[in-house]
């Protein structure tokens, strides 16, 4: 069997275990408190957790035989799986945060692990493969809490916890066959610093890939308004239905599931900056058209309707932005770098999601026409500032791929 279809089967399978038992966790700890303080340390824990230990992660990626790490990581979670369906019962919820911190902890150091070795396994079809991930993470963002939501009313956390277990076993079983680097270095402290120092001195060094990272995250930032402010303008101020609610909800992942599984038809291979730029471009679009949107009356049915339209398109846009994104990294980062780089890639993110979401959650109270408006040229601005400086990069680097792929 090719290696890349083995690497889906591996995706597939550990990716629907833990989004299940995630949701059960969250289900569980806000079902057995009286108020969300508990949740909320929960998931102030797994973020904190997550944004400290990637750049370290990325280092030990990086530095060390990658088969026996994720060996050593995929053992830890099925030990502490084990250890949570045994003590459940005594410990309580408690239980749930230590070991939700640890999955998240294996799953970064796999996820990072797989990003560093994508080309070596996908060969000549990486762009399809990251289509095809993307398809993965769009099904079980959709189907994950509905599978989640039915197994709880049937099954104990207990029971998940064995059922999650057994998805990985099966991810380690397949991670093994998988062709991992074989990196083995000892890590002295001084070492250990200069590895990381390294890492940042790269991407420094590299400046298009600096400004494609950058670039992606100031968009990140501007787009999370839409995560925030459409919850409000749904209910809040348009006073649509729950089901309209729901519905709208629900149209971006299936937006995104429909352009990854096209995508993974006919994969992204030439015009990478250009698609990446085409998919700002529809952003600033989108977040235009809302602001001049809330600046009229509008009904119910239209304000539904619309904000459908919103997410469809977003969907599309983000799934747009995050293929050319990957694939350039993928192809543009040095081997021995690609731990560093994606761990970084992913600190950033997870430390300015939070950020944005509290950001915009404090602006969107009032003004919300006009507060879109200025967030799409804040789009614009990352646009424009993403095509000049790319242009002026892109005569002074020597590329490893084609200058017709851009």
């Amino acid at each position: 069997m090719k290696k890349w279809i083995i690497l889906l089967i591996f995706d597939i399978a550990s990716t629907f275990g833990s989004r299940i038992f995630s949701f059960a966790s969250a289900f569980y700890i806000l079902q057995h408190t009286d108020t969300t303080f508990k949740y909320s340390i929960y998931l102030f824990l797994i973020v904190l957790v997550t944004i400290i230990s990637a750049p370290m992660m990325g280092v030990i990626t990086d530095s060390l035989n990658n088969k026996k790490l994720v060996l050593f990581s995929q053992l830890s979670s099925i030990i502490v799986l084990l250890f949570f369906s045994l003590l459940y019962v005594e410990i309580g919820l408690n239980m749930i945060i230590v070991t939700g911190i640890i999955l998240t902890l294996v799953d970064s150091i796999v996820g990072l692990v797989v990003q560093s070795n994508l080309r070596t396994i996908a060969a000549e079809q990486l762009e399809r493969v990251i289509s095809l991930r993307q398809t993965i993470v769009s099904s079980t963002t959709f189907l994950a809490p509905v599978i989640g939501g039915f197994l709880v009313a049937f099954v104990s956390i207990e029971t998940l916890a064995l059922l999650t277990l057994f998805t990985e076993v099966i991810a380690l079983i397949l991670l093994q066959t998988l062709p991992l680097k074989k990196f083995i270095e000892l890590q002295t402290e001084e070492n250990f610093f200069k590895k990381f120092k390294d890492g940042f001195v790269y991407i420094k060094s590299k400046r298009i890939i600096l400004t494609f990272i950058a670039s992606a995250l100031f968009v990140n930032f501007f787009m999370n308004s839409l995560v925030v402010g459409v919850p409000i303008l749904s209910i809040q101020t348009l006073n649509l239905k729950s089901f309209q609610f729901g519905l709208i909800e629900a149209s971006i992942t299936v937006s995104m599931l429909l352009a990854s599984l096209y995508f993974s038809i006919f994969p992204i291979k030439k015009k990478i900056k250009s698609t990446f730029k085409l998919s700002v471009l529809i952003q600033f679009l989108i977040v235009l058209a809302l602001g001049i949107f809330l600046l009229f009356d509008n009904t119910e049915t239209g304000s539904f309707i619309f904000l459908m339209l919103v997410y469809l398109l977003l969907g599309f846009a983000l799934t747009l932005n995050n293929i050319p994104y990957s694939i350039y990294l993928q192809t543009h980062v040095d081997d021995e770098y690609k731990g560093r780089v994606f761990s970084l890639n992913q600190s950033l993110v997870q430390a300015i999601m939070p950020l944005s979401m509290l950001f915009y959650g404090l602006l969107l109270n009032d003004n919300q026409a006009f507060i879109y408006i200025l967030t799409s040229f804040g789009v614009l601005l990352v646009l424009i500032m993403f095509s000049i400086m790319s242009s002026r990069q892109q005569s002074s680097i020597k590329y490893e791929m084609k200058d017709n792929d851009f």
